[in-house]
């Protein structure tokens, strides 16, 4: 899970217009970052099925969006000044932070391909972690400052008109 926020209240506050106008940028920005860093997590999660690349999600506040459209739109309003950014599988974990070696037990029907028949157990030597959120965050680095530059010196600039 990623999450981006911001909380500079008595700083925007204090900036009366200034501040609504930064205030506005940054959620604009939040928001750009977000759907950036979601669609970078997607290009580098592993797919076998495609069910984990697709059930990673931006959730803002109460709203949830998925590749940029709303999908859940919660009661109240919402300042967008966070944002969180996380697959909704529940082996997300065990892909993005690997597993210890382990082993499964109490299934009477373990069977792959080449196996004689049916075991009750086995062990596991573990999985390697492929922390393809932390890749997601990383490629959208620039992206993001870019986002952040842009919006806050367009907000600086409405101010000064």
């Amino acid at each position: 899970m990623i999450e981006v926020k911001f909380d500079a209240s008595e700083i925007i506050e204090g900036l009366g217009e200034l501040g609504q106008n930064i205030k506005r940028g940054v959620s604009i920005a939040i928001q750009k970052s977000a759907f950036e860093i979601e669609g970078q997590s997607k290009i580098n999660a592993p797919v076998d099925s495609g069910r984990l690349r697709d059930s990673i999600m931006v959730f803002f506040d109460s709203a949830i969006f998925q590749a940029g459209e709303m999908i859940l739109d919660g009661a109240g309003g919402s300042s967008k000044l966070s944002a969180t950014i996380m697959p909704m599988v529940e082996y997300a974990g065990w892909v993005h932070r690997g597993t210890d070696p382990h082993y499964i037990e109490g299934n009477n029907y373990l069977y792959w391909n080449g196996a004689s028949h049916p075991v009750t157990h086995v062990f596991h030597p573990g999985t390697k972690p492929n922390p393809f959120m932390e890749r997601g965050l990383e490629a959208s680095e620039g992206a993001i400052r870019e986002h952040f530059n842009r919006e806050i010196e367009r907000a600086v600039d409405n101010f000064n008109k």
